[in-house]
């Protein structure tokens, strides 16, 4: 989500999203098939990569052995998921 531009130049570093070209903050969500929240995640800054925040809100402890993960083609958490011997 698109934020204003903090007036604090650390913050604003910490914030801005060279993808989106703005100061973002971003969160995880788990959705079930049938489009029920399972999962909100705390916000982060937007410079926080994919990876990171998938460790850091913990949402994989909440996963079982036969639970399916579909995530975007540029959201990479193959690795973490095989550490917690969900692949």
């Amino acid at each position: 989500m698109k934020t204003q531009t903090p007036s604090s130049l650390v913050l604003n570093s910490q914030m801005y999203s060279n993808y989106k070209i703005a100061c973002t903050v971003k969160c995880l969500l788990g959705i079930l098939p049938h489009g029920v929240i399972t999962f909100i995640s705390p916000l982060y800054t937007g410079c926080m990569s994919d990876v990171e925040i998938t460790k850091l809100s913990n949402i994989l402890d909440h996963l079982e052995e036969n639970d399916r993960v579909m995530a975007d083609k540029g959201f990479i958490i193959r690795k973490p998921l095989s550490d917690k011997k969900l692949l």
